[in-house]
């Protein structure tokens, strides 16, 4: 199974957090035996054709995208 998963950086100051939950969904995945490819959407431009270019490129049975919410309050 062709299998892609996205996720994107936040427009925020500060370094974006690795997606570390959806490392381990590839890993395990392939290590299932599926072709995974990852895409990282960066935080501007245009995202829905960046996301239709790589689906038909990859051409994936399914695809899994991360959310994330991070608590970005000032803390000074």
């Amino acid at each position: 199974m062709r299998v892609m998963l996205i996720s994107s950086i936040s427009g925020s100051n500060h370094v974006a957090p690795l997606p570390l939950g959806l490392n381990l969904v590839a890993v395990a995945t392939r290590e299932a035996g599926h072709d995974v490819r990852m895409i990282t959407l960066p935080e501007s431009g245009d995202i829905t054709a960046m996301i239709r270019e790589a689906v038909r490129e990859s051409r994936p049975d399914v695809i899994g995208v991360s959310a994330r919410n991070v608590d970005d309050q000032n803390r000074e």
